[in-house]
């Protein structure tokens, strides 16, 4: 899989899927999967890895909802296929709220839980709460280092 090749076919597809988002939401994911597919992946690995993210994602909202770690060496297509993914999904603006069925977040790879948290509530456009978070997190920080015993 080639990178100029592949952001080139994700541009396209990005604009064939838009067209698509008056369906109703499985059909909708199916079509949109199907048309990813054909133009993306050439490559029966790529393939295994879109149908397992296909599968999870199917699952939201379920009791028992399946999630997945993408692993593999660099330059594979890994943040690719998860951004194309996503792109596949834009965000609906619902007046009160918007609707995000899909969250592309790009993580360095020393990320801690909490800088998962705050990575993903400023992908989602949270800046009141990731504020608030950062805000904490010093506060946490100023406080311990008070309580130390080697502050005076």
């Amino acid at each position: 899989m080639r990178t100029s090749c592949s952001s080139r076919l994700l541009h396209f597809l990005t604009i064939l899927l838009t067209r698509r988002m008056t369906m109703t939401s499985e059909i909708k994911l199916k079509d949109q999967t199907v048309r990813f597919k054909q133009q993306l992946f050439f490559d029966g690995r790529v393939k295994g890895g879109f149908k397992a993210i296909e599968k999870c994602h199917k699952t939201a909202g379920f009791h028992d909802a399946k999630s997945m770690f993408m692993v593999g060496q660099s330059g594979v297509g890994k943040s690719t296929i998860a951004k194309g993914y996503s792109d596949a999904f834009p965000q609906i603006d619902r007046g009160e709220y918007t609707e995000m069925e899909v969250i592309y977040c790009r993580l360095p790879s020393d990320t801690s839980l909490k800088g998962l948290l705050q990575y993903l509530l400023k992908a989602t456009g949270c800046t009141a709460a990731t504020a608030a978070l950062s805000k904490a997190n010093s506060l946490r920080a100023f406080r311990s280092q008070r309580n130390s015993p080697f502050h005076r």
